[in-house]
């Protein structure tokens, strides 16, 4: 069941293996107690927005994420689509998508977290509800 452990009790041997699919699709999970806010995530990985550096700075070696002004990201406007729909996956480049069609003014690129390394970065969105 979702969000629950697998167990597997039995003998083990030499030679025994166990195969496991994970589906591997786009979905949105809400923030505990703000359904407004939403992470991405592609099977069990969550994506995250890169931001970038503030235009004009520079990161510094000691503190990733110093080097400019915060940059505000505005709510996103999905008007009611699923995210497979202003979600898409960039061809020949792994697991890397971009969010488009949202009010944003640039696209934002999404990547799995575990690779986040030492960029400003997006986990949770605003989303606006509208129709």
């Amino acid at each position: 069941m979702p969000g629950e452990y697998l167990n597997i009790a039995r003998q083990w041997k030499a030679g025994d293996r166990i195969e496991m699919s994970v589906p591997m699709n786009l979905r949105t999970e809400a923030l505990a107690g703000s359904a407004d806010r939403v992470a991405v995530f592609y099977g069990p990985a969550l994506l995250y927005g890169q931001l970038g550096v503030a235009p004009g700075k520079e990161l510094l070696k000691d503190n990733p994420t110093s080097g400019g002004e915060d940059q505000i990201v505005a709510a996103l406007s999905t008007k009611g689509r699923s995210v497979e729909q202003w979600v898409m996956r960039e061809p020949g480049k792994g697991l890397k998508f971009r969010m488009r069609g949202v009010g944003l003014k640039e696209e934002v690129e999404l990547v799995p977290f575990y690779e986040q390394t030492g960029r400003r970065y997006v986990v949770y969105w605003q989303v606006r509800r509208e129709e």
